[in-house]
């Protein structure tokens, strides 16, 4: 089994950090396909085969794209990217569908649930490769903070918070950030 599988490129000998990529499937040889062609890509993959393994992983560590299958048991990959763009940390990350389907109401039920692009089956490698380095190339999305509830410094540093969970940061460490910006900890 693939699921919370961590996949690690070649070292990556610059300061700046690799680009996080997450790969759900529930075919193990097309979470082989994709982790071949990306691995000397200098990519740091996580591997996923069904939707709550990928929701496992999402929970400490933000990816820079998402690929997603389609057809997946349980939980579609539609499914799923309809709930990803309900997380305010997930909305902007690119999602790439993988899919085998090639009818068009599948993929606009994936533009309806926000997708923002698809790779057909069989993989071809080479549009894989150019694929995930564009949507990569764009660069993280600074997440867009809410209004703050919060008047003054206080708001200020659970924004400050909030941002630095969304360049990187665990979740513990944003929930102590947060608890010390109200007040609730010091």
């Amino acid at each position: 089994m693939v699921e919370k599988e961590y996949m690690e490129t070649k070292p990556n000998n610059e300061s700046r950090p690799r680009p996080r990529v997450l790969a759900v499937d529930d075919e193990p040889v097309n979470l082989t396909v994709i982790a071949g062609a990306l691995f000397n890509e200098n990519y740091e993959l996580r591997l996923a085969e069904s939707a709550g393994a990928a929701r496992q992983i999402l929970t400490d560590w933000l990816p820079d794209l998402v690929l997603l299958d389609v057809m997946m048991p349980g939980e579609s990959g539609v499914e799923l990217c309809t709930g990803l763009r309900r997380q305010p940390m997930m909305d902007a990350i690119p999602i790439v569908l993988v899919t085998a389907l090639g009818a068009s109401d599948h993929r606009t039920a994936g533009l309806a649930a926000g997708a923002d692009d698809f790779i057909e089956k069989p993989i071809d490698i080479d549009e894989l490769i150019s694929r995930t380095a564009s949507w990569v190339a764009r660069g993280r999305p600074q997440a867009k903070p809410a209004p703050s509830r919060f008047p003054g410094a206080c708001g200020d540093r659970i924004l400050q918070a909030a941002s630095e969970l969304a360049t990187g940061r665990r979740a513990a460490e944003l929930a102590n950030a947060m608890a010390v910006a109200i007040g609730e900890r010091r």
